[in-house]
């Protein structure tokens, strides 16, 4: 099998996905290429020690309060280092 010719590649590179960005009022404001686009900030999670249900809280947080139960949830080494402290 043959591997591609150096500009094969560079063309092959230069062909990134890109996608418009539209706005609630269906107006395109945009052009962006896949690359581009940042991946979303990661929290970290944890879940309520009264309800489980997930929760996302701050970096650098003690505690959390549920959303619905109201609980108080310690931070703990752990979870922060899971987090990727």
């Amino acid at each position: 099998m043959a591997s591609p010719q150096p500009d094969q590649e560079s063309e092959a590179k230069a062909e990134l996905p890109l996608f418009f960005v539209e706005g609630p009022d269906g107006l395109i404001n945009g052009l962006a290429g896949a690359d581009s686009v940042a991946p979303p900030p990661s929290k970290p999670r944890l879940q309520c020690f009264h309800c489980r249900t997930l929760l996302e809280f701050a970096i650098g947080a003690s505690y959390v309060q549920c959303y619905h139960c109201s609980r108080m949830n310690a931070v703990f080494l752990v979870q922060s280092l899971e987090a990727g402290l």
